[in-house]
C-alpha cells in the first residue's frame, strides 16, 4: 500500500488526506481546525515551536498530512 501511495497521487490524497489551511491573515479557520482534530492549545504549541508567539502574527498556516504545522509567509 505504501508503494501505491507514493506512486499514485489520488490514492495518496484519499488515504492520507490533504494539507488543511488553518490560519489565514492571523485568523483561525475553526472548521478546519476541528476537521484536523486539533485543539487551540496544540496549535499554539506548534506555532511557538516555529517562533510565533501570537496567532495574529501568522500570515498563513497549514496542518500537513503528517500532523505537523507549516507556516507560509505572504511574500
Amino acid at each position: 500500500m505504501g508503494w501505491l501511495a507514493i506512486h499514485n497521487d489520488l490514492f495518496s490524497r484519499v488515504v492520507k488526506g490533504r494539507p488543511l489551511e488553518i490560519i489565514r491573515g492571523g485568523k483561525i479557520d475553526e472548521a478546519a481546525l476541528h476537521r484536523a482534530q486539533m485543539g487551540h492549545r496544540d496549535l499554539e504549541q506548534k506555532l511557538r515551536g516555529q517562533g510565533y508567539a501570537r496567532i495574529e502574527d501568522v500570515p498563513r498556516a497549514y496542518i500537513e498530512r503528517n500532523g505537523s504545522v507549516s507556516v507560509v509567509s505572504e511574500d
